[in-house]
């Protein structure tokens, strides 16, 4: 910097007029030697401004190495090393002891393609007592509009650390993982598990497991389907089954044409919809005030957790092999 402020001085100071001082012969030689000296100024400032540029890049380079480090606190170290297996659920990587909660990549087997999936580590299964969660759905604090039409349902909207929803199509493949193709026969399918947690703003919470969950494809336009055991907080047959066993609707899509005025269906989000809606988890997102509505998250049966009936806050679902 003092180099700068010196040769600024040289450049900048006004010169007196040579014709008074310099005599005529002696003129052209002082003159090219003020040029000379000029000449070297130039060149040494410039050298001194390409350093200060080169190192105000630098600068930026670091500043923006720190916000991509700061921003990918959350994301799983399996990144950070080469990828030498291909995982395909949450529970085989957390049998790889890679057992921190964060976003990791799945092979997706049918489509031959990374996801990116937000495994929760900590989460016991009620069902298995395994930990290990893929989750498909959360809802967190309202930031994502989950009032979208059939084709982002289908291909999925959000962000994997926050509030989303991973997709239709994804969610059905994702299904479709652990299928064992044999010589002769049908293939078997190895189902995984879902569970949904669920808590108001008075802070009850309540979680339902279900043993076998799957979705039948585009075609069926999803159809939700679980089989085997039931698990859950409440231990209610009735409170376990809220979500009805038919096609996925959105505002633009709607798969169920049975209606009935006296109770109808929600209008908002995407959701396994009948006229008769018994839940809608993608429906929007209440304030702190409000009580169980169908036009909000919705879980009929909540009463039977909370009889204040207080809105939904947070929201998950989430699938284990």
């Amino acid at each position: 910097m003092k180099t700068l402020l010196i040769l600024v001085v040289i450049i900048c100071t006004p010169q007196q007029n040579m014709s008074d001082e310099i005599p005529n012969a002696d003129k052209t030689g002082k003159i090219q030697v003020v040029r000379n000296d000029m000449i070297i100024a130039v060149d040494a400032l410039n050298k001194v401004v390409h350093e200060m540029k080169r190192r105000l890049e630098m600068c930026q380079k670091n500043k923006n190495l720190f916000q991509l480090e700061k921003s990918s606190q959350n994301v799983s170290t399996l990144y950070q090393q080469p990828i030498l297996k291909l995982y395909k659920d949450c529970t085989s990587i957390y049998t790889a002891n890679f057992v921190s909660n964060g976003i990791y990549p799945l092979w997706l087997t049918s489509a031959y393609q990374f996801i990116h999936v937000f495994c929760n580590m900590k989460v016991k299964s009620n069902i298995t007592k395994l930990r290990s969660w893929a989750i498909i759905q959360r809802r967190i604090n309202g930031d994502i509009n989950f009032h979208r039409g059939w084709v982002d349902y289908v291909n999925g909207f959000g962000n994997p650390n926050e509030e989303h929803w991973m997709g239709l199509e994804i969610i059905e493949r994702l299904t479709q993982q652990r299928i064992t193709y044999k010589p002769y026969g049908r293939p078997t399918t190895d189902f995984p598990r879902l569970r949904i947690d669920l808590e108001d703003w008075d802070g009850f919470t309540a979680f339902v497991e279900y043993s076998k969950f799957l979705l039948l494809p585009d075609s069926k336009n999803y159809k939700f389907s679980t089989i085997g055991t039931v698990f859950g907080n409440p231990d209610n047959h009735f409170f376990s089954r809220e979500i009805s066993s038919t096609g996925f609707s959105t505002f633009d899509h709607k798969t169920n044409t049975f209606l009935n005025a006296r109770c109808p269906a929600p209008d908002n989000g995407g959701w396994w919809l009948t006229s008769c809606s018994r839940s809608n988890l993608n429906g929007k997102y209440a304030t702190s005030t409000e009580r169980m509505s169908i036009n909000n998250m919705y879980w009929k049966l909540w009463f039977i957790v909370n009889p204040n009936y207080a809105a939904l806050k947070h929201v998950s679902l989430m699938v284990q092999f």
